[in-house]
């Protein structure tokens, strides 16, 4: 023990009071004892974060729910002090694609990946439906796109030592990202007329069909195709497939001249008149059911894209055993992930 030189009378041998003894080492060694433990000096000083992607789309540009987000928080700890364990609170904006500042949290998967001389390292992954709030009537996609958007992010911490506690807000602020492509929904317009097994159906009614479910509801920008099927266009999000005389075709992709089908049998047979980029945001729904060939507004088309006939015969499977909307929402996901890591 450091030496203090005391009193005669008040010596530590002369009482047998315990707490007595304490406060009085206490108060003779405390300046010294405050300055060694205060947790003053203990207390998060700075935050770099950094961008990147983990997969890319099969167009070769990633997609925006592959983000990661690197993050060194500079944590000023003494061996006897735990380094900050609190995750950090995302937030992101794209304002340029009509995106406010919006918190996700919630939809981000955060990992302290190490520490060393102060510096934690977190590793934030988004998850499949993190930037959702995207589908919105104001989405503006990037310029000369159908799809992509520019989103940044910003991370901040709670620091969870330090006599105030501050939030520490990692730098640069916003932390920049790329142009990347957003999840691409496969719908059918709300107004379409969906006449599934012989009934005729709008999106209303559909909803009640026992066979059928409605996944989702998003905004975009699809296409109207023009066609000698009905007197009404056929209008879907650019990859729903639409049965033709090429086969299985992409909307977006369909010619002047296709021929198209009037019913499931493709006994009948219809033409593409034309196929033109809606101009405005629409609304879309997407759709499952337990045979996956409908006619929309007269023309035969899958109910999904990309692919058919394994999401078919999953729906048709699964959905005969557990129920359309448990082989829907189960179906969902696993497209997610066939799309977030580019196996689709």
């Amino acid at each position: 023990m450091l030496y203090r030189e005391h009193d005669i009378t008040t010596q530590m041998y002369q009482t047998m009071d315990r707490a007595a003894s304490r406060a009085r080492v206490e108060r003779a060694y405390g300046e010294v004892t405050r300055g060694m433990h205060s947790h003053d000096t203990r207390v998060a000083t700075a935050c770099s974060g950094t961008f990147s992607f983990q997969a890319s789309t099969g167009d070769n540009v990633p997609n925006c729910n592959t983000a990661v987000l690197t993050l060194y928080i500079e944590d000023n700890t003494f061996s006897s002090y735990a380094p900050q364990t609190i995750f950090p609170d995302i937030f992101v904006q794209a304002v340029a694609n009509g995106l406010e500042q919006t918190r996700i949290t919630s939809r981000v998967t955060c990992g302290q990946d190490g520490s060393a001389a102060g510096r934690v390292k977190y590793v934030c992954q988004l998850n499949d439906n993190a930037l959702n709030d995207v589908n919105i009537p104001t989405f503006t996609p990037n310029a000369g796109t159908d799809n992509q958007a520019t989103p940044s992010f910003i991370a901040t911490f709670n620091v969870t030592e330090g006599p105030a506690a501050p939030v520490l807000t990692c730098t640069p602020n916003p932390i920049p990202g790329s142009a990347c492509i957003l999840s691409r929904p496969v719908c059918f317009h709300e107004d379409s007329e969906i006449t599934y097994k012989g009934v005729a159906h709008t999106l209303a009614s559909i909803r009640s069909e026992p066979e059928c479910h409605v996944p989702h509801e998003v905004f975009a920008k699809g296409v109207s195709i023009a066609t000698t099927c009905s007197d009404k266009p056929l209008r879907l999000t650019d990859t729903h497939l639409v049965y033709s005389g090429r086969g299985l075709v992409k909307a977006a992709e369909l010619k002047k001249g296709d021929t198209l089908f009037k019913d499931l049998a493709e006994k009948d047979q219809c033409k593409v008149v034309s196929v033109t980029k809606e101009a405005e945001t629409q609304k879309y729904f997407g759709l499952n059911c337990i045979s996956s060939q409908v006619t929309a507004n007269g023309a035969k088309t899958s109910t999904f894209g990309d692919l058919h006939t394994l999401p078919a015969m999953w729906m048709a499977s699964v959905g005969r055993l557990f129920g359309i909307e448990r082989a829907s929402v189960w179906g969902d996901a696993i497209s997610v992930k066939a799309h977030h890591y580019g196996i689709y």
